[in-house]
């Protein structure tokens, strides 16, 4: 047994000698048309003396001449190819070819589709090679008193990495299907009129046109590193926790270099300022490859763990995706779920960045179930609201926490620009507190059912008014019409006066001015308000201005 361990090793170290440097040297080679990209188990790696931070789970991604890819073969090294160099076949989109199909449906379709430039729309700065990233905005007209509502705003986007071809082919299709499906399906037809739909297909698009024109192994942007290597990896560069744990590096030759400063990139710029615009409700972003489905997070636990868990479950039954956490921190996905209030997972498609032509189909098919098991999830169990100023009507920027979940300090959830706030929930009871600067504190118990988000318009009134009845709250109940797909929406009032809370409150706690106070809280109208009205204060005052007058004309008694 002993000899045979030393064949072995010898023969690992001749096949070492064999590979050191022409795996270094690769990107030297003259030759390249005979190059593969392989993964190799990290364990037999690390025994045959090679390292590489390109890794995927516990894969490591290396290139390899094809001779050098027989001799690992014949050592019995579990090594498969997961991309061929040379001209890739006419499967795979162009960006001219994205780039049309884009046009096309904006001008085939013009009231359901809008082809916007991303990079102008919010002043960013060009990638570095001077292009724009692009997206396709769909949304279908609707009726009703509700026409003009705020929507709940879905997002997908792919091409993060330049090499993973498969996925502009998942989001274009998305969008091809959404919008040829209206007025043909019922569900495609309801998600348009109730979803606005944000499709971005190429968020690296230097690094995707030079996969095309010089290296279809290329991963990274084209930065130009002040090591003179090129590239950061886009989705290390996002500045939630960005380089805080997991697979990502400080040195510019690297895979996975998470760039010299938190969203450095222009291209991450620009979707940080789409992902702040949108605050979208539904976020997933494409990736090859695995078949998994990837879950926030990968330096802490998330508030909504079992939720998360159980829609990876449901993913698992529609798609057949296992699932797993994040690979590091400063990816995409992480950051839209602390920052947006996005629910968000990034998608694992097909077995090899570029897949054989023949499975192509199957998993494109098996994609589609994630994008649509999750438009139907995201108009169940959830909470959609409207925040507005009771006397104008103005949208209110207002912050939201939903006891008992539990969110990091650093989390955000506010609303959008137009007042709306919309969050995907486990059926239960919940403690809803709106804060809005000026307005006060509102704190409401709220039921989430399973069958369809829970939708509240709260009008609030600024503090120190005259008109002291504060806020009201109405619940919009939602029946889904068969017809059109909108959901025909009915206001009922919950206590909007203060005679009901006075009557019904009246010998339980303090009341002054018809507001119920008990322990530092107030009640508007059914809705309690933590925190001091601004009179309360000078009652105190009163009071004790009051105490002293009497202990004054005890004294004078006295004498």
């Amino acid at each position: 047994m002993r000899g045979f361990e030393m064949s072995l090793c010898r023969a690992l170290l001749l096949t070492l000698c064999v590979l050191c440097l022409p795996v270094a040297q690769s990107t030297a080679q003259s030759d390249t048309s005979r190059e593969l990209l392989v993964s190799v188990p990290l364990q037999s790696l690390h025994q045959l003396g090679l390292t590489t931070e390109d890794t995927h789970e516990q894969l490591g991604h290396i290139r390899l001449r094809r001779a050098q890819y027989a001799a690992l073969k014949k050592q019995g090294v579990d090594v498969r190819v997961r991309a061929v160099n040379g001209v890739l076949p006419d499967v795979f989109l162009t960006p001219y070819e994205i780039d049309t199909e884009m046009k096309r449906l904006a001008k085939t379709y013009p009231d359901r589709v809008e082809r916007v430039n991303l990079t102008q729309r919010f002043n960013m700065p060009k990638t570095h090679e001077g292009r724009s990233l692009y997206a396709l905005r769909l949304r279908a007209q609707r009726g009703g008193e509700d026409k003009n509502a705020p929507r709940p705003v879905v997002l997908f986007d792919s091409l993060h990495h330049a090499r993973e071809l498969i996925t502009p082919m998942i989001t274009l299709r998305a969008a091809k299907q959404l919008v040829e499906g209206f007025g043909r399906d019922e569900e495609v037809t309801a998600w348009l009129r109730q979803y606005e739909i944000w499709i971005v297909p190429v968020v690296n698009p230097d690094g995707y046109a030079y996969v095309f024109s010089d290296n279809p192994f290329w991963r990274k942007n084209r930065r130009p590193n002040p090591d003179g290597s090129f590239g950061v990896d886009l989705n290390r560069n996002y500045p939630y926790q960005w380089g805080q744990c997991g697979s990502n590096s400080d040195k510019g030759a690297s895979e996975v270099y998470k760039g010299s400063a938190a969203s450095s990139e222009p291209e991450i710029q620009t979707m940080i300022a789409l992902g702040k615009a949108l605050r979208p409700y539904l976020y997933l972003t494409y990736h090859s490859y695995g078949n998994e489905v990837v879950r926030p997070y990968m330096c802490r636990t998330s508030s909504q763990e079992s939720m998360i868990k159980k829609i990876c479950q449901e993913l698992l039954f529609s798609s057949g995706y296992q699932n797993r956490t994040a690979s590091s921190s400063g990816e995409s996905f992480e950051h839209f779920y602390s920052q947006f209030n996005s629910f968000s997972l990034l998608i694992e498609v097909g077995d090899a960045f570029h897949p054989e032509e023949n499975k192509i189909e199957g998993f494109l098919s098996k994609a589609d179930e994630t994008w649509k098991t999750m438009l139907k999830r995201g108009l169940q169990a959830g909470l959609f609201v409207g925040v507005r100023d009771k006397k104008s009507g103005a949208p209110l920027d207002a912050t939201f926490s939903l006891a008992p979940l539990k969110h990091h300090l650093d989390d955000v959830r506010k609303t959008r620009t137009d007042g709306s706030f919309h969050m995907l929930l486990s059926p239960g009871t919940y403690t809803l507190q709106v804060k809005v600067d000026g307005y006060g504190l509102l704190s409401k118990q709220i039921e989430v059912t399973e069958k369809e988000p829970l939708r509240l318009d709260i009008l609030l009134q600024k503090q120190g008014s005259v008109d002291d009845t504060l806020e009201s709250v109405s619940e919009r109940g939602a029946e889904r019409s068969v017809d059109d797909g909108v959901m025909s929406q009915e206001e009922i009032m919950i206590e909007t006066i203060q005679e009901a809370s006075k009557e019904r409150h009246k010998d339980a706690g303090y009341i002054h001015e018809g507001v119920l106070e008990r322990d530092g809280q107030q009640e508007f109208a059914g809705c309690s308000c933590s925190g001091s009205r601004e009179e309360r204060p000078f009652s105190v005052v009163w009071g004790v201005l009051l105490l002293w007058g009497y202990w004054v004309s005890r004294k004078r008694k006295k004498r």
